[in-house]
């Protein structure tokens, strides 16, 4: 179940039938469910839609009559809008369902009101405060580090940032940190250069600062693994008193060869949700919401991509942003005809991560 900001209980998607122009929006949304190239795709269109039937509802009007006002509450109230980029993922879906809308005689007064949001009215609707708090800097990792009890925690949220994660392709997720051994942490001590390997028996060297290493040694050194960050309160509510197990209990950790480990595998390597829980249980113990594992890479690009702009004293250039995108394995070219790669959209999804950042902590 979610609930709506006036407390009223609301069905979750799985659950949830459209009720205003339902046919259209299911006719809409069949396209994008026979592409199987993407099928992540349609789960954003349907998540979309969801909303767009939910305000719907909510004030009794079909999108495509929203008036200016409405269209603007709409779009803030209920979408995230962490970026520019997702603000005009969202406007696009939007200006294609109305148009479809517009297309099969809906709308009396044929005017598309989400199509008058122009590329420089974007800004307005990105949620500042999200921006904030999802792209962290070095002193704001390490005042969050400071807030976690495990030496492993604190190690998995120092290590993301620096590019350590992997692919983010199916059955590779987190691979870099699952795949992180002893022997390879262990050399790293003097070398400062951490050995790192994905699925397919590749591997990179990552540079390390002596505070990783100090983490590295004590990560490896633990034994036991405090439950809930030491918290005396139930995981299901701060006014809780935790149960038996819960609270501030500890448990061992197995003996493996590798460098993240827990009780419920002896045969070595975590499982991939190890890391996406832990995160997620990071939102709570660190007080951001909007921590993840791709917000946590994403910071070290923007940090590294200012770097990079403060040594050279003057904007970045395609060279600076492939050495960037080589440094954190970031994004996929497209491919020309001719077989040349070309890494314009991966450069321009950086420079934007990088201007919101400074036009907002400035």
């Amino acid at each position: 179940m979610t609930k709506h900001k006036n407390g009223k209980k609301l069905l979750s998607q799985k659950q949830f039938k459209y009720e205003k122009d339902k046919d259209i929006k299911e006719e809409f949304l069949s396209p994008f469910r026979q592409n199987n190239l993407k099928p992540s795709t349609a789960k954003t269109v349907r998540s979309i839609l969801f909303k767009v039937d939910e305000y719907e509802n909510q004030i009794d009007k079909s999108i495509y009559d929203f008036s200016l006002e409405e269209r603007d509450d709409f779009i803030t109230s209920m979408f995230p809008n962490k970026s520019r980029d997702v603000v005009n993922v969202t406007r696009s879906y939007l200006v294609g369902y109305v148009n479809y809308c517009i297309d099969n005689n809906l709308v009396r007064h044929m005017e598309n009101r989400f199509s008058l949001i122009s590329i420089d009215d974007v800004d307005k609707y990105v949620n500042t405060v999200a921006v904030k708090m999802k792209y962290l800097s070095k002193e704001e990792i390490r005042e969050a580090q400071d807030k976690l009890v495990n030496n492993c925690d604190k190690l998995m949220l120092r290590l993301i940032p620096l590019s350590i994660r992997g692919r983010t392709e199916e059955g590779n997720t987190n691979e870099e940190l699952i795949n992180l051994r002893v022997k390879d942490a262990i050399e790293s001590y003097e070398t400062h250069k951490l050995k790192v390997w994905n699925n397919d028996a590749d591997y990179r060297y990552v540079e390390i600062n002596d505070e990783i290493v100090d983490l590295l040694k004590k990560t490896i050194a633990d034994d036991r693994y405090t439950i809930n960050n030491g918290s005396q309160y139930s995981k299901k509510g701060h006014n809780k008193i935790a149960g038996r197990g819960i609270g501030n209990k500890s448990f061992p950790l197995n003996d493996t060869d590798y460098v993240f480990r827990t009780s419920g595998n002896k045969h070595g390597k975590v499982r991939v949700n190890f890391f996406n829980l832990r995160i997620n249980s990071f939102k709570k113990w660190i007080g951001n919401p909007y921590i993840t594992i791709t917000n946590l890479y994403n910071s070290g690009i923007i940090d590294y991509a200012i770097q990079l702009k403060n040594e050279k004293g003057a904007e970045l250039d395609n060279d600076d942003y492939n050495n960037i995108i080589e440094k954190f394995t970031y994004g996929n070219p497209q491919i020309s005809q001719d077989g040349s790669e070309d890494w314009s959209v991966p450069i321009a999804k950086i420079k934007s991560m990088v201007k919101d950042y400074i036009e907002l902590k400035s």
